[in-house]
């Protein structure tokens, strides 16, 4: 079964995509620490990790670069819709963006996209 992390404030948001995960057939673990996010990531090595622009205030889109040659697939998920803020997230490393609100569609979609589905 392959493993993924959801990181975000919002202990919803966590909740529903997990259960959207659960669904496609992955075990998933989530946090809502910017701290836990990495330690978690080398404990139980997911394939992917979901999580927001800002976590606990830190601004995440530096975690992302930490990942950096061996790092899980990494999905920004976010309602900022600003292209440079998604230019800046993928050449920090992430591999995808999902613009919130959305839905199971576009959550396989983008897993196909990155090879997981």
């Amino acid at each position: 079964m392959q493993k993924a992390l959801v990181a975000f404030d919002s202990e919803i948001l966590n909740t529903i995509l997990k259960k959207m995960l659960e669904d496609l057939g992955f075990e998933v673990t989530c946090t809502s620490s910017a701290d836990q996010l990495t330690k978690i990531c080398a404990q139980e090595e997911p394939c992917v990790v979901f999580f927001d622009l800002t976590l606990e205030g830190q601004d995440t889109l530096m975690l992302a670069s930490a990942f950096l040659g061996k790092k899980p697939v990494l999905i920004v998920v976010s309602a900022n819709a600003d292209p440079n803020t998604m230019k800046q997230a993928l050449q920090n490393g992430a591999n995808e963006y999902i613009m919130k609100p959305f839905d199971n569609d576009i959550l396989q979609s983008k897993l196909s996209i990155v090879g997981l589905l």
